[in-house]
């Protein structure tokens, strides 16, 4: 499991967090080690272009908006 956690093949479940926190002695809570994650998914969602292109197909309708001043 770690090496598949080093290389991005897996996402670490929470538990890794709080056993990485344990391990540190408390110095590195598991909310930062589950925020540094979350920063790396959002990170990929945001720049993916090849998984907006593959979901683009299921898109049948854009949502229109009008923004009132």
């Amino acid at each position: 499991m770690l090496s598949q956690l080093i290389n991005n093949h897996r996402m670490p479940p929470d538990y890794i967090a709080i056993r990485l926190e344990l391990h540190s002695d408390n110095i590195i809570p598991a909310t930062h080690w589950i925020r540094l994650v979350d920063k790396q998914r959002l990170h990929e969602i945001t720049t993916d272009k090849e998984l907006r292109k593959k979901e683009m197909k299921y898109v049948h309708g854009k949502l229109t908006t009008k923004l009132s001043a």
